[in-house]
């Protein structure tokens, strides 16, 4: 083995890279987020879903450290928050089933978005709930929470990939997942504070209020209007 591994580095060693081509490389990356963020400027369906799709990264990335203390709140064990995130992820998994036999309709990704985010502001007030009925009511919020949010996601998606050109859905895609993503890591660095600072309940309240901007603000907008052409004709894009 040791000398499969001493061949292949030389093998490897005498492969020339030229800087020129690197550079090349880099150029055409950057030619590329370019293109991707100039595309997404130049079509507003576009830019709308991108700026949902970004609040309900910033609105619902902090529920893993939300339910935690949620669930000690409520006086409850580990197993408790174990049990919630199973809800929330068996919520997803059947709007992500449901989501792919539906039609791709601008208003029924921003009604769902919106939905959500009521969801999240009914589920701070369950810690004025007696302990036990708490966690029930707490599980069903989730479930029904995941599966809206898994149904939105996979909406907003399809609906971003149909009204991209089919030249421009690589970089497009790429650089709109990259922006998304990116709400995640801000999204937790201010809501650990939040949450040790005014406790679970407000919290969820400030996350639902964020993925409610997700949907009532564009209600009647360009997105909100978009129906896909395949409802006319199975044959069109």
């Amino acid at each position: 083995m040791p000398l499969v591994f001493a061949v292949s580095a030389l093998v490897l060693s005498r492969i020339s890279i030229s800087d020129t081509s690197a550079t090349r490389t880099s150029q055409n990356l950057a030619l590329d987020i370019r293109d991707g963020l100039t595309y997404i400027l130049k079509h507003r369906v576009i830019l709308v879903l991108l700026a949902m799709a970004l609040l309900m990264n910033l609105g619902g990335a902090p529920l893993g450290i939300i339910l935690p203390v949620f669930s000690e709140w409520l006086g409850s064990s580990a197993h408790a928050y174990g049990y919630m995130m199973a809800a929330l992820s068996a919520g997803m998994v059947l709007g992500f089933w449901q989501a792919g036999a539906a039609s791709a309709r601008g208003s029924v990704a921003i009604v769902l978005s919106a939905s959500v985010g009521t969801l999240f502001v009914v589920l701070a007030s369950v810690l004025w709930l007696p302990p036990t009925i708490g966690l029930i009511v707490a599980f069903a919020i989730l479930v029904l929470a995941g599966f809206l949010m898994g149904t939105a996601n996979v909406r907003i998606a399809t609906i971003m990939q149909l009204a991209t050109d089919a030249d421009y859905l690589g970089r497009v895609g790429s650089v709109g997942r990259m922006i998304s993503l990116v709400a995640s890591p801000l999204s937790l660095a201010a809501f650990g504070p939040l949450v040790d600072g005014k406790g679970p309940g407000f919290a969820l309240l400030v996350s639902g209020l964020v993925i409610l901007l997700a949907g009532l603000p564009f209600v009647g907008s360009s997105v909100w209007q978009y129906r896909s052409s395949t409802e006319a004709s199975p044959e069109g894009r």
